[in-house]
């Protein structure tokens, strides 16, 4: 039977169904057990204030987050003294002064804030919520992920790669200057950075033995089609073209294809013309980040935020104001985060490989609409837990949640 936190989140209370928005008020924390055995809980709560009440609990194992991506020149463009938000009444002017899209989340006072932000709970993390080479994920935005990158070095993760995912379904933004002459180009990818914690003297052998981190899941994320050769010299590594004439072997390798720190939708691979050798996930469709949400109907209130409103009300609004379903702006793919999910995701005490005796435990801060959580219950994680500080996001990663927990 699926169980829920009650709004104080004192106890647990077993329920049928979840309740309606009218129970959902502040300090509500929605949890689910499966008779799987699969755990899921949100955390409405900033990051840095979740980390001073974490305590001694148990850590978690891997992060697959989307967090904040400080786009300053749009607040700087539109939030000024004698910026257009600041004159007249448009209001898109108004509600990108605030950050993204207009998301007050992503606000912050200037690009070294932003930095110092990343760090202190980067480092609160390492410190309190993760294990000793926990392997953990987090997407950026083109312009800005080398603040977060410093950010993150800077609180004591290890940068092992940075994987990209590149797409063909961008739309260009930009401002025409003259005929012909525009301000930006297309957008095509999005970085995300895969990074360790420290892992002190441990080896990484002794890390997967202990705690179940420490290496990637290579032949689980392996990428499915024909056998392929591989060919490998019979005395060693020959670099640099070292290897013209050398002796080699050649075996069929029928696992997959190594995955690789480059990701493509079916458009980009079309143009390189190799699909069998990369993972392919297209942007999410609107079905997708809708499911769950049918009866979501929303009315902007000015500065990005939104209203839930009955579907009567909602007919009788101008388009400009109104909005249906997923309202959250940086939703990604279930088929990436699903592929990224299982990469970092540990082995099972069954197999030998650890002597992990606690379930694997995947965080998700800045959880959103809840796709990575999905994601991670989906690959095979047993306890999935997010940190989300906006109630409306919440509500709505609690009902996709539990419409896609069925895919289990």
């Amino acid at each position: 039977m699926p169980y829920a936190f009650s709004p104080t989140g004192a106890r647990f209370l077993p329920m049928t169904r979840w309740p309606n928005v009218a129970t959902r008020g502040p300090g509500w924390t929605p949890e689910v057990e499966y008779n799987c055995g699969v755990t899921w809980k949100i955390h409405q709560s900033g990051i840095a204030e979740w980390l001073s009440d974490f305590g001694e609990h148990t850590r978690f194992h891997g992060i697959l987050s989307d967090p904040p991506y400080a786009l300053i020149s749009i607040q700087k463009r539109f939030g000024g003294t004698n910026a257009p938000a600041q004159m007249g009444s448009d209001g898109r002017y108004n509600r990108l002064s605030t950050g993204f899209m207009g998301q007050d989340w992503d606000g912050f006072e200037s690009l070294e804030h932003y930095q110092d932000w990343v760090s202190e709970w980067a480092e609160g993390l390492i410190e309190k919520a993760l294990y000793p080479g926990a392997i953990c994920l987090f997407f950026g935005g083109t312009r800005t992920f080398h603040h977060l990158g410093v950010g993150l070095e800077r609180g004591g993760f290890e940068i092992v790669d940075t994987l990209m995912w590149l797409h063909g379904q961008g739309f260009p933004k930009a401002h025409e200057v003259v005929p012909g002459y525009y301000t930006a180009l297309k957008p095509a990818w999005e970085p995300i950075y895969l990074c360790r914690t420290p892992r002190g003297k441990d080896t990484y052998r002794q890390l997967m033995r202990m705690y179940g981190t420490g290496g990637l899941n290579i032949d689980g994320s392996r990428i499915v089609g024909d056998s392929y050769a591989i060919n490998t010299f019979d005395e060693g590594a020959k670099p640099f073209g070292d290897a013209v004439g050398e002796a080699y072997t050649s075996r069929e390798e029928t696992k997959g294809r190594w995955p690789a720190n480059l990701i493509l939708d079916e458009e980009a691979g079309a143009m390189l013309g190799e699909k069998a050798r990369f993972f392919y996930s297209a942007k999410a469709s609107r079905s997708e980040k809708d499911k769950g949400l049918e009866d979501y109907y929303w009315m902007r209130t000015g500065h990005g935020d939104w209203i839930r409103i009955q579907e009567e009300r909602w007919a009788e609004l101008d388009k400009s104001i109104r909005a249906r379903g997923c309202i959250h702006p940086t939703v990604k793919p279930l088929g990436l985060l699903r592929h990224l999910a299982t990469l970092i995701l540990p082995p099972i005490p069954e197999t030998g490989k650890t002597t992990l005796a606690h379930p694997r435990r995947l965080l998700v801060p800045f959880s959103g609409s809840g796709s990575e959580m999905i994601a991670g219950l989906q690959a095979g994680w047993d306890i999935v837990e997010g940190i989300e500080m906006k109630e409306d996001y919440t509500m709505m990663a609690t009902d996709r949640i539990e419409a896609n927990i069925g895919a289990l």
